[in-house]
């Protein structure tokens, strides 16, 4: 491919299954820090048990 042919492309494709794996990746990384909200409920009645 030459340069004229070159011009008209993008450099990069746009790929939306590439682009939903990739969210869903961040997303898994965002929640594996999140704790669940029942494990959260027992340990704040937990620390309230302890004053």
């Amino acid at each position: 491919m030459d340069k004229k042919e070159q011009r008209g492309r993008s450099f990069y494709d746009y790929d939306d299954q590439g682009v939903m794996q990739v969210s869903q990746q961040i997303m898994d990384s965002y929640n594996s820090g999140v704790v669940p909200q029942e494990q959260m409920k027992a340990a704040v009645e937990n620390n309230k048990e302890l004053r």
